[in-house]
């Protein structure tokens, strides 16, 4: 890496930029942003005038963000923490926006002899069952 270089955004591949000394992620659905540390002893240990101070932290908040990018997990290591935070607290989060966002279609033969059908929402066990099963295909690999 040289210099000042941004990797993409590690959680959407997006571009990033400066925002100061801060770098964020240029994707508006994203905005992911990393800001320098200012603890006592970065401060403290800086010399030199504010513009110096500042290169250093845009310099330290460049590295901190690139090691982030460098080190983010492939879908199965993200598969693999969502699949050992199963049931809770995955399935709170998502119950409330799948349920009833998933139908089947039922189809039967009426009293008439006519074909029908009706639609049915899916039970949340089953899309309990479901999330587990894609979490484990992806977390080892088969997906």
């Amino acid at each position: 890496m040289i210099g000042t270089e941004l990797l993409p955004c590690p959680f959407c591949g997006g571009t990033a930029s400066y925002t100061g000394a801060a770098v964020r992620c240029n994707n508006f659905a994203c905005n992911t942003i990393m800001t320098p540390r200012w603890t006592k002893d970065v401060v403290g240990s800086a010399k030199g005038g504010p513009d110096v101070r500042f290169a250093l932290a845009k310099a330290d908040c460049t590295r901190r963000w690139n090691q982030r990018a460098e080190l983010a997990p492939g879908i199965a290591e993200a598969a693999k923490v969502l699949l050992d935070a199963c049931p809770n607290p995955v399935f709170d989060h998502l119950k409330p926006v799948l349920m009833g966002e998933v139908t089947e279609t039922i189809e039967y033969t009426d009293e008439d002899g006519e074909e029908a059908s009706y639609k049915r929402s899916v039970s949340w066990t089953a899309m309990k069952q479901i999330i587990t099963l894609a979490l484990r295909a992806l977390s080892e690999g088969r997906a």
